[in-house]
């Protein structure tokens, strides 16, 4: 089986040049590696994993899939997508990429220009994209959830490598930060973080692939590169409330 990218590649990347041309910026990746899958093609040598990722994030022993969502903080609401949800601050606004196109299409019509990243990540949207939601504030970020079947016997070390695989091949200007592997409440996860150049900025991207019951979710966190620092708490304390409720 290979993960390749579909049709809606040329679109995609329009869209990302675009919106940092808008100064207002929105990574559109989450929604091209949910078109991608393992194994990487073309028969190519597997990227080294990297060390473990340090300090390690620790997840409370919840955070493994369960039916209920955690409560949440002050400033922090629960935002559901198609079998999963997650706690994000209060100036997000997204849910599942398909089933509310529609709605979430016209709250980002109704933001005014700097909004065309968003709309062409909603319009192009596949079941594989089971969660989509943006920040409101200055330091737009993103937040996409992807899910795709995992071959069979796959470890988590063998998905991360794979994933890497498959995104650098077709995006060979894509630069590795950080990859390696982080335990998250007792789980062992991939944990990558990415820069993307594109025209006049670039953009980072921080992912969590998680293995769950023969399914593959990548959880992917992106900003400006510049506002990358400065979310990333942020970021780290919203993966530990994700939920996986199919």
């Amino acid at each position: 089986r290979c993960w390749t990218l579909g049709n809606h590649l040329e679109s995609i990347v329009a869209g990302v040049g675009e919106a940092l041309r808008m100064k207002r910026f929105v990574l559109l990746l989450p929604l091209i590696v949910s078109l991608l899958g393992l194994p990487a093609c073309g028969g190519s040598a597997p990227l080294p994993l990297g060390p473990t990722v340090g300090p390690a994030v620790t997840l409370p022993p919840e955070w493994t899939p369960i039916s209920y969502p955690a409560t949440p903080a002050p400033g922090w609401k629960l935002i559901s997508g198609a079998g999963v949800s997650v706690n994000l601050p209060d100036s997000f606004i997204g849910g599942d990429p398909v089933g509310l196109r529609n709605e979430l299409l016209v709250i980002a019509r109704e933001g005014g220009p700097g909004y065309e990243g968003v709309m062409v990540a909603l319009e192009t949207a596949t079941p594989t994209l089971v969660f989509y939601a943006w920040d409101l504030t200055v330091h737009m970020s993103t937040l996409g959830i992807t899910r795709r079947e995992a071959p069979e016997g796959a470890s988590a070390p063998e998905a991360l490598t794979a994933w890497l695989q498959a995104v650098q091949d077709e995006f060979p200007d894509i630069a590795v930060v950080e990859s390696g592997m982080a335990r998250l409440g007792g789980v062992d996860v991939g944990r990558v973080v990415v820069d993307i150049p594109s025209g006049e900025g670039s953009a980072r991207q921080l992912s969590y692939l998680i293995l769950d019951d023969g399914w593959l979710y990548v959880a992917s966190y992106a900003s400006a590169s510049e506002a990358h620092a400065d979310l990333l708490p942020m970021f780290e304390e919203s993966v530990r409330t994700l939920r996986i409720v199919d």
